[in-house]
């Protein structure tokens, strides 16, 4: 979180989004539905998204790529 948003998107760096997500698959479904969790999308291509998933009461990071196939809605608001 410190570094990553000082890296200028050409060189692969950029600012993360925190989202919340809706997920059709059952594989993943579990990991994006604990409402204790933040969700940060990092990247989205055409075919998979990343996402840094913390949560704060163990203060456990996972980044997590999935295919968009898996993905029904992406919500985040622009605003912090």
């Amino acid at each position: 979180l410190g570094v990553y948003t000082n890296i200028p998107q050409q060189i692969g760096g950029g600012q993360i989004i925190r989202v919340e997500i809706n997920i059709s698959s059952d594989e993943v479904r579990e990991t994006f539905s604990n409402s204790g969790i933040e969700i940060y999308m990092i990247d989205r291509t055409s075919t998979s998204s990343l996402f840094l998933v913390i949560n704060p009461s163990n203060q456990k990071h996972q980044v997590i790529e999935i295919t968009n196939k898996q993905i029904q809605s992406i919500l985040y608001n622009p605003d912090p």
